[in-house]
């Protein structure tokens, strides 16, 4: 039949004729009620959307002529976090602390999530909740669903004895939550029968609580956020897809309405390929055979691996999942790649048949593109064969363009990892240049001005979802590829100067002329901003010899202020890896400073690695600085054995 595998592609088999038989008697319906997900090109496209038979929040159905959503959330009550609307801190932690969590014996406003034990504060958000709820149907009675539920992250959750009293009377810190939420469903539910108060089963509150039911009217969404994802929920032997598991078989048999919201892209590094095609098909079946109502699949919003492949399967599998893998690959490809499909499904053959412990090397939501399981050679694989499929369709312009697109996501992993392990820089500190990998680079160069291309051409404009979001992710990659320089010689010491730091924006400075700079340009760095990080130097911008200790030094000037004391700047390299500071802390004060012109200051002696940063920033990080504008000229980097 006829294939829409992205919203401006159709692709209509010939046939001399199409015959109807006299008793042919077919109907159909979805296993799951509501579906949606927001992978590019199925989400904010109605038309597409309702051609794939996708029906949530994120397929946009509002003209008639797609249909209706069937269960709209309002978007202020939206599906998920609704607690900093209900109880914004803004407006009530000065007055009352104790309306919120208590973390290490301190009331904070850092997550804000409420005390769930106040009386108060739980009055505040039910009449809160309440009053939405009608003024929201008032306007618009397509309105069904309105989201009650915890903030993100796992950290906010109150510590305070009344609440952990509460947490161990439920078994479950879910049931002081649906207190709070049956309580907003019984008093509006003669008023709306047919609206449903949805809330999280998310992280702390997942687990089933005892002693409490949800009420008639309210619907439990069941998240897979600290679930494995290379392996299907049923059969995997990770702890947490096992819990899932058992924790869905209770919700199912006391929620009167299930929902899920499931995670299928790296939230962390979406163009990183993510194998499991095969466990988003296993999983949609678990769910559609556990009886979920409201399915939601979070992916990727704009142009990444497999995107267009991933949110038509899903599209397809959500309405029914019984369809069988290999035959519903191969009609996507054949339509969105033509000549190349069998290099596609190659691709997809290789990429789902990397082995994976996932108890040992678990592929969590945070997939990270450094995974130690996806080598480099792998990588360089997928994109040579890309490369031959992209032979195979020179004369097509839609495919080329679609296997272009498919290559480029690889590539751009590819490029990133190249940076991040520290294999090119504009400057050398080292005495083995032999050992730098020109072909290696030279391809890395080839991918970055093809980024570049692609950002800059139409495909950026129109037809491609995501191009601008991709050309923010890599510029800086991009940027330190296209400015490195293969090493000429062996070297002891290098200058890294203004054009490889970290830019930032007025008003807190930038790249100015200065007479007393050694090339007539610095970086200057205005009093008053409040970002702690001023200027960033990635230690990769310098190659060094793996294992050596190296002397950093910064030249810096500060105009400092007539008669005025305090602060002027601070310099240390950070570990992001290790999540330590590794060198420094250098700190500067204006009365030690024999004057206005630059001097050199020793910051120490340490052994770099690629995942450090350097970090200068002027001081006070706010308030009334001592000083008129601080200039950094250049950083030095010297052996120091």
């Amino acid at each position: 039949g006829v294939v829409w595998p992205v919203p401006d592609q159709e692709v209509v088999p010939a046939a001399e004729k199409l015959a109807v038989p006299d008793d042919f008697d077919f109907s159909d319906g979805p296993a799951i009620e509501v579906r949606s997900e927001s992978w590019a090109g199925v989400a904010y496209e109605p038309a597409h959307a309702t051609r794939l038979r996708v029906n949530g929040a994120y397929a946009f159905l509002n003209d008639p002529k797609y249909g209706r959503i069937p269960y709209r959330f309002d978007w202020s009550l939206k599906r998920c976090h609704t607690m900093d609307w209900l109880l914004p801190p803004d407006e009530f932690f000065d007055k009352h602390p104790e309306y919120f969590c208590e973390i290490n014996g301190k009331r904070t406003r850092q997550f804000a999530n409420p005390c769930w034990t106040n009386p108060d504060a739980m009055r505040i958000i039910r009449e809160r909740a309440v009053a939405q709820i009608r003024k929201i149907r008032a306007k618009n009675p397509l309105c069904r669903c309105f989201g009650v539920s915890q903030n993100d992250g796992s950290e906010g959750m109150c510590q305070c004895e009344k609440c952990k009293a509460a947490y161990a009377k439920y078994d479950s810190p879910m049931g002081v939550v649906l207190e709070l939420v049956n309580s907003i469903a019984d008093e509006i539910a003669d008023e709306y029968p047919d609206v449903w108060v949805q809330t999280l089963s998310y992280l702390f509150t997942r687990r089933p609580p005892k002693g409490i039911v949800p009420s008639k009217n309210v619907m439990i969404d069941f998240c897979t956020a600290d679930c494995e994802f290379s392996k299907p929920l049923e059969t995997s032997r990770f702890p947490e897809n096992a819990a899932f598991v058992r924790d869905m078989a209770i919700w199912k048999t006391i929620a009167p309405r299930i929902g899920v919201w499931d995670y299928t892209e790296s939230d962390l590094h979406p163009h990183m390929i993510h194998p499991n095609l095969r466990a988003i098909h296993a999983n949609l079946k678990f769910f559609a055979k556990s009886g979920v109502a409201d399915l939601f699949l979070l992916g990727a919003g704009g142009l990444t691996t497999d995107y267009a492949l991933k949110g038509w399967l899903i599209a397809k599998w959500m309405w029914n999942p019984d369809q069988d893998f290999d035959a519903l690959v191969r009609k996507f490809t054949d339509a969105y790649y033509g000549k190349a499909a069998p290099l596609a499904r190659e691709a997809i053959d290789l990429t789902e048949s990397l082995p994976r412990d996932e108890r040992v090397d678990p592929m969590m939501m945070q997939h990270d593109f450094r995974d130690k399981l996806i080598s480099d050679a792998f990588l360089k694989q997928l994109s040579d064969l890309w490369g031959r499929a992209a032979d195979l369709v020179k004369g097509d312009r839609r495919c080329r363009r679609n296997v272009g697109l498919q290559k480029l996501c690889i590539d751009a992993t590819r490029l990133q990892r190249y940076v991040a392990a520290g294999k090119c820089g504009s400057v050398y500190v080292s005495r083995h240049p032999e050992s730098f990998d020109r072909t290696e680079f030279e391809d890395m160069q080839a991918i970055a001005q093809l980024m570049l291309k692609v950002w800059d051409g139409s495909d950026a404009k129109k037809g491609v979802p995501g191009v601008r979001t991709m050309h923010h992710r890599y510029r800086e990659a991009v940027r330190r590829v296209l400015a490195a320089r293969p090493p000429t010689k062996a070297s002891d010491a290098a200058d890294i100067d203004e054009d490889l730091f970290d830019r930032f924006p007025p008003p807190w400075g930038g790249v100015k002329d200065d007479p007393q700079a050694e090339n007539g340009k610095a970086l200057c760095i205005n009093p008053g901003g409040t970002m702690w990080g001023a200027l960033k130097v990635l230690v990769g911008t310098a190659v060094v010899d793996p294992g050596v200790r190296y002397r950093l030094k910064v030249r810096v000037r500060v105009e400092r202020e007539p008669g005025r004391t305090g602060g002027a700047f601070n310099v240390c390299v950070f570990d992001y890896g290790r999540k330590t500071q590794t060198l420094g802390d250098l700190k500067v004060r204006c009365e030690d400073i024999a004057d206005d012109g630059y001097h050199w200051y020793d910051v120490g002696v340490w052994t770099p690695s690629v995942d450090e940063t350097i970090h200068l920033w002027a001081a006070p990080w706010k308030g009334d600085a001592p000083y008129k504008a601080v200039w950094v000229d250049k950083y030095r980097l010297e052996r120091a054995e």
